[in-house]
């Protein structure tokens, strides 16, 4: 690899350029070539395809033009319904699509309704228009939807599942392709996965030896932490060790918990082009002001992607939004020759939970408040050639994501990044600005790790490769301030990365074992026959080392390469002893370049363990015992113990079946009144030999949420054709509301996602619920909190004929009619007559049940007042005995 970066270093580098040569750029390469990750992240790993493939030319594809679905250009009529038509034609063909916008403007969101976007949800779907300039395509968002997570348009999966699939065994290096799991089965090559871990103990190691404010608490304690969510796609598995396309960017140290592999769903190959995206923020009587109100925040939302995996945005311009571009649990996404224009709002480009989204050759003249935008576990993020704003605000928006380029931007400062205070830092290790131009009207200092205060840069160690300011800049608390005041070569770190990325594949030799399979089992004092692969694109192979457990076990240096046929020669490999041994194969080509292969293989037969229960990411009510039950057994000798750990702290030791936990609060104290969280159950079943195996389970302790009806109440009585509003109340102590359902008569009507839950305001909405004809009706709602669990409450109203009135009956010796008022009231319902004369006061529903709620009563001289304080709206009777004979009045409660 030495002469590799030689000839890269006298090809590109010229003798004139060599002074300004980042010594950064230098070391990379040189711990590139001893397999050594360095100071700089490979960032190259981004883009659609992670940049290996250009974006497709889709003039091919199936064409769906939307006017031939009812939308209508430059008409003044909404054409929501026409644009989802041409998407689900689309959808419904079998190969990939454009839905095609001819020249004009089209107009959306005829409402304020949240719950109504425009909606894309399969693979190979583009949206093309006809030029973001003059005389090309302008669509245009109209009323506003006022909510933070709604946005006009919206790619992401019908459907998606957070399944866990694996479990990670052993320590991973940042820059490693590999990882080992405890099971490979629930896996395969192409699959897209993320990498999932929250916990303060791997805070407290990401940051190392930072200090870490209290007031960032949701770094810390029982359900906190940072949160590790790094998707990537697989390339191969051999027995438990699966292989990445793209590298792990973080180090996974031992920890106490778990790193897990859970499935991400994705829709693939999916797109915007040229299209001038326009909304009516524009109009809006006001400049924008940071958090004045959600209007202003997110008022007019345009694009989102969710859930995917190798998309675009091209060619397109946002002028005047609230929000313009969101990318969320993404990978390999581009975003190129994109202008943002118009009036100021709240946040250009925003990424979350992704891998590899590169924003490049894009303009905000527009200037929004939050600038170019990272956060929340984003994940090798770059900028690239991006035109900010003077004073515009570059925006890590806390959450902890890490490994960030920003590179050969015009700035912008540091000033602003967003973010609650105890979500900070606003970045983790490895944001690396690398030729940035600073811009700003004053002077600046920054103290990049603030623990006393709260300031807008919270950032762990950055490095600044190539800063140019254009005022006085002071930095506290950097990592690296190479070369300030210089442009420095390469001009972009993220191109010169990738260069040197794609040019290795065509010079590095590759090994691979051949047999055995890492995870293989072998009986004890089996010998092992080892048989590995190798080749050199550019030159030969000069000799392969075989290791076991790190010692040498031979060189082999001519093909083929195989080892354990000779007792003499390789007698480490004959008579095994039980254990698990890591193999090693080392091989070198005649450039003095070095490539590796390791597996693990078992001496003896692991005994199996499993859980009978709970099942698979169950959930347990918070506080309530649970059982668990497992199996063990070993097919070369005996099971000597199985235990059982939650959250890796040991619950108890069982030396004999049957292996059951939780039945006893003295003996098992852990698995009783388990906090609110994610938490994780371990087997660990050793065997005779020693050998031990594994089984993982995650459980979800949460307290259910709380739903209750406001009104109507329950056996509530109403007129004929009545219109009824329906309000309920849900909270959820450790988490979030997420939605409530409303069945009527056992039949899902309609969810509200948000805060008053109410139904029977709007006829449009909720005709079910106006002009209610005659019956007896279930109502029905249901809450599910941020983590699907569900709770309800059931009520019944009645609807009577209007025709139905009991007249009331004059006193028997002839005296003033008996009357109640007022009707309606809101408090006291007075009785023209003294209690004396009253008897057997009963409450009823309109259809004569009797309520037996509790009242007060006032006492006069000619009257009796009395007060329900239970009593909700609605019409009911009020029965009473006077004079020997039985009266009803009706009566209404407001």
């Amino acid at each position: 690899m030495r002469l590799l970066v030689m000839i890269i270093s006298i090809v590109l580098f010229q003798q004139k350029v060599l002074a300004q040569v980042a010594p950064s750029w230098v070391r990379f390469q040189e711990d590139r070539a001893q397999g050594k990750a360095s100071v700089l992240p490979d960032y190259s790993y981004a883009g659609y395809h992670f940049s290996e493939k250009p974006i497709p030319d889709i003039s091919a594809w199936t064409l769906f033009n939307v006017t031939d679905y009812g939308a209508v250009t430059d008409d003044g009529l909404y054409d929501d319904v026409g644009i989802q038509a041409a998407i689900d034609a689309a959808e419904a063909n079998a190969g990939p699509a454009v839905v095609f916008f001819p020249p004009g403007r089209f107009m959306v969101s005829a409402d304020n309704n949240v719950s109504k976007w425009i909606q894309i949800s399969r693979d190979s779907i583009v949206l093309k228009g006809s030029g973001s300039g003059a005389g090309g395509t302008e669509i245009f968002m109209d009323q506003r939807r006022v909510q933070n997570g709604h946005w006009q348009f919206r790619f992401s999966p019908s459907t998606t599942s957070i399944v866990t699939r694996a479990r990670i065994t052993a320590p991973v290096v940042r820059g490693d392709f590999s990882v080992t799991v405890d099971a490979s089965d629930q896996l395969e090559a192409g699959q897209t996965i993320h990498i999932y871990h929250k916990s303060e103990e791997f805070a407290r190691a990401h940051f190392g030896a930072l200090q870490l404010s209290d007031n960032w608490s949701r770094l810390f304690g029982s359900g906190g932490g940072m949160t590790v969510y790094e998707p990537h796609i697989i390339t191969a598995i051999s027995g438990n060790r699966v292989t990445f396309k793209n590298p792990v960017q973080t180090d996974l140290p031992e920890l106490s918990g778990t790193y897990v592999i859970r499935e991400l769903t994705t829709i693939r190959e999916v797109g915007v082009e040229n299209i001038l995206f326009t909304s009516n923020w524009e109009t809006y009587p006001e400049d924008f002001v940071h958090h004045k109100d959600a209007i202003h925040d997110y008022g007019w939302n345009a694009l989102e992607f969710e859930n995917i995996r190798n998309g675009w945005i091209q060619n397109c311009e946002f002028r005047s939004w609230s929000q313009s571009i969101n990318v969320v649990q993404c990978i390999g996404i581009t975003i190129q020759n994109v202008m943002l224009t118009g009036k100021k709002g709240h946040a250009s480009v925003t990424t979350r939970r992704g891998f590899g989204l590169l924003v490049k050759d894009c303009e905000d003249l527009a200037g929004q408040h939050h600038g170019p935008g990272t956060g929340y576990q984003g994940v090798n993020t770059v900028y690239l050639r991006h035109l900010m704003q003077k004073d515009q605000s570059v925006d890590s928006h806390s959450g902890q994501p890490y490994v960030t380029l920003i590179d050969d931007v015009q700035g912008g400062d540091f000033d602003q990044n967003g973010g609650p205070h105890e979500s900070y830092p606003h970045h983790g290790q490895h944001f690396t600005f690398w030729n940035f131009r600073h811009s700003s009207t004053s002077s600046k200092t920054y103290n990049f790790w603030s623990v006393d205060n709260r300031n807008g840069n919270t950032y762990a160690n950055p490095l600044f490769i190539g800063f140019q300011p254009d005022t006085e800049v002071n930095f506290i608390n950097e990592g690296m301030n190479e070369m300030e005041g210089q442009i420095v070569e390469p001009r972009s770190l993220f191109e010169a990365q990738l260069e040197l990325r794609l040019s290795e594949a065509n010079t590095l030799p590759s090994i691979l074992f051949s047999t055995p399979g890492s995870g293989n089992e072998f009986e004890i004092g089996s010998d092992l026959q080892v048989a590995a692969s190798a080749s050199d694109p550019d030159g030969m192979i000069t000799g392969v080392k075989l290791y076991i457990n790190d010692e040498l076990v031979r060189e082999d240096t001519e093909a083929p390469y195989l080892w354990g046929e000779d007792a003499m020669a390789d007698p480490l490999l004959f008579n095994m002893s039980a254990g698990v041994y890591l193999l090693k194969v080392l091989a070198t080509d005649d450039d003095a370049n070095q490539v590796s292969d390791s597996i693990k293989v078992i001496i003896g037969s692991v005994p199996g363990v499993s859980f009978v229960s709970p099942g698979r990411n169950e959930i347990i009510e918070r506080g309530k015992k649970f059982k668990v039950e497992a199996d063990a057994t070993d097919n070369d000798g005996t099971v000597s113990a199985v235990s059982l750990y939650l959250d890796d702290e040991l619950v108890r030791m069982i030396a004999a079946p049957p292996y059951i936990w939780g039945t006893d609060p003295n003996q098992d104290p852990h698995l009783f009144n388990l906090e609110s969280g994610m938490h994780t159950l371990r087997l660990e079943a050793i065997d005779n030999d020693g050998l031990k195996a594994y089984d993982t389970r995650d459980i979800l302790a949460n307290q259910f949420p709380e739903v209750s009806f406001l009104t109507p109440a329950n056996e509530q009585g109403f007129d004929f054709e009545a219109n009824v509003l329906v309000k309920v109340a849900a909270s959820d102590t450790d988490g979030s509301i997420a939605r409530v359902d409303l069945y009527v008569n056992d039949k899902f009507h309609r969810e509200e996602l948000n805060p008053p839950y109410e139904w029977g305001v709007r006829s449009d909405a909720d005709a079910v619920l106006f002009d209610m004809p005659e019956g007896t009706y279930e109502l029905k709602a249901v809450a599910y909190d941020n983590r699907q669990s569900s709770q309800e409450e059931t009520i019944r109203i009645t609807v009577a004929p209007e025709e139905v009135i009991l007249s009331i009956n004059d006193d028997i010796n002839g005296n003033e009619k008996v009357t109640g008022y007022p009707n309606p009231f809101e408090n006291g319902f007075s009785i023209n007559r003294p209690l004396s004369l009253l008897s057997n006061i009963q409450l009823l529903t309109i259809e004569g049940r009797n309520l037996k709620l509790p009242f007060t009563m006032e006492l006069h001289d000619d009257s009796t007042v009395l007060f329900f304080p239970s009593l909700g709206e609605g019409l009911y009777f009020l029965s009473f005995e006077l004079d020997g004979k039985t009266h009803l009045l009706k009566l209404m409660k407001e």
